[in-house]
């Protein structure tokens, strides 16, 4: 047995969850980047026109990679890309910590904390995450559920009128909307770019665009629904002052001991999401480097 065919065993013998991993893996797209950009009023739409633009070109990624491979241009620029996502993250979580969750401690501390124990989800693999994933999906999925029906407890239509009416549908700019939809387009397909080279380079199965596909449109889905009712509950003018919109109307309710500072829960679900992100993240810088050692090892012989 030579050594693909090794390894071609061994990948028969991996359990796939990649769905799973692409669920956790998308679910923190939008939330962390109140710190960056506005947030549209209609964000929940934007959220799924941008997941159906990016999908043709993930498609389009799919196939090229399908023809001629996740070579070493490709790998670097998913690592690239990965490179900007990594610092995306880590400045838009040190932030919303910093201004809303955990003020006494240093800003530095907790994605210190964070980083660290990305950089050993990455060391262990991209089958160690999917297990992860595959473990902390059902939960992750319950929980976000559970914040989005708290959330739907609190909805007043009163203060929503001006969603409903006509004039102020797409207020106040539809060229806000549109730019808030392009710039979700263009993260999700860097995004997608990302994992599908990296599920590519290591499971090279035919499922892995379509096991990514539901995971990311299952995401997308729960990302929108979370994001309209938040809309709904607060109010459009009040959701377009806030920074982190979504966080705060699950701490509204308080209809039990067990049912209070419900955002805690929506926190903890978008930091696990987060995680595996930025270890999926590492794991393509990691690979892109090693590609790109190879080939200077192979020039240099």
């Amino acid at each position: 047995m030579n050594d693909e065919q090794f390894e071609a065993a061994i990948e028969e013998q991996q359990p796939k969850y990649q769905e799973y991993l692409a669920f956790v893996y998308f679910l923190s797209s939008v939330f962390f980047l109140g710190a960056l950009i506005p947030f549209h009023r209609m964000i929940w739409a934007g959220i799924l026109l941008g997941a159906f633009l990016a999908l043709p070109f993930l498609y389009g990624v799919h196939k090229l990679i399908a023809r001629y491979g996740t070579g070493k241009s490709l790998l670097l620029l998913a690592g690239l890309l990965s490179c900007g996502l990594c610092a995306v993250t880590l400045y838009c979580l040190s932030d919303f910590l910093a201004f809303c969750a955990l003020q006494e401690l240093p800003v530095w501390f907790f994605p210190a904390a964070f980083l660290l124990c990305c950089v050993y989800g990455a060391v262990r693999d991209i089958y160690v995450l999917e297990r992860f994933s595959k473990l902390c999906g059902p939960v992750v999925l319950a929980l976000l559920f559970l914040a989005v029906c708290s959330g739907i407890s609190k909805v007043r239509l009163s203060l929503s009128y001006g969603f409903f009416a006509w004039r102020d549908f797409l207020a106040p700019s539809f060229s806000a909307f549109l730019a808030g939809t392009v710039f979700f387009a263009v993260l999700f397909f860097a995004e997608g770019l990302v994992l599908l080279t990296i599920m590519n380079a290591k499971r090279k199965t035919p499922a892995v665009f379509k096991d990514t596909v539901r995971g990311f449109l299952l995401s997308a889905f729960f990302l929108a629904a979370a994001y309209l009712v938040t809309v709904l509950a607060l109010g459009p003018d009040v959701f377009e002052m806030l920074t982190y919109p979504i966080y705060y109307p699950p701490g509204l309710t308080g209809t039990a001991e067990y049912l209070e500072r419900i955002e805690v829960i929506l926190l903890a679900v978008f930091i696990l999401s987060e995680f595996v992100k930025t270890a999926v993240c590492l794991l393509t810088i990691k690979e892109s480097l090693l590609a790109i050692s190879r080939r200077t090892s192979m020039q240099t012989q």
